[in-house]
């Protein structure tokens, strides 16, 4: 039998549960496990682990997240300024790292991952995980079948209202 590949969770975010913990535990089992969970809050850690009914443990540490379930990459969905700390960590230890997007958010740390990942020889993916809900894949799918004709202009517009919109760049984002 096929050992799965071991993920550790870094981050129980609304995205890391939905986009990664959910799909692992629900679509991959039979390649993938998730083996840990952190987040300084551990209510949240809790919720992820027993949503997705997953048979791990829960950190508020996540070096001892590392070194206790020996991960091969970890999943990065922290609070977007955190991103590059958990990339570089998991890189020096040997491990791969998985982020949303954005990467992180200056040049500076942008530049100290890209650094780690030529020294280290692992490997840092940027997934862009908005593109793939059901949704926007249908959209597509309906321009590329040219069900609007040729397109020749695509104006995008994003309107913030005040109760999400213009409150999610006040906060961390």
């Amino acid at each position: 039998m096929k050992q799965r590949k071991r993920y550790a969770l870094v981050g129980a975010s609304g995205r890391g549960l939905g986009m990664y913990a959910y799909p692992l535990k629900e679509e991959y089992a039979d390649v993938a496990e998730v083996v840990g969970i952190f987040d300084p809050n551990p209510v949240r850690s809790a919720y992820v682990k027993e949503f997705c009914r997953l048979d791990c443990r829960t950190y508020t540490d996540y070096d001892r997240m590392i070194r206790e379930t020996r991960p091969e990459t970890v999943i990065v969905t922290t609070v977007d300024r955190y991103h590059h700390e958990y990339i570089i960590r998991a890189l020096e230890a040997g491990l791969d790292a998985i982020t949303e997007k954005p990467m992180t958010v200056d040049l500076e740390k942008c530049r100290q991952i890209l650094e780690t990942e030529a020294r280290t020889g692992r490997k840092v993916i940027v997934t862009f995980n908005y593109r793939f809900t059901p949704y926007i894949t249908r959209i597509r799918e309906l321009l590329r079948d040219g069900l609007v004709g040729t397109i020749l202009n695509v104006d995008f517009e994003w309107l913030l209202d005040t109760s999400h919109g213009a409150d999610y760049f006040r906060r961390w984002h």
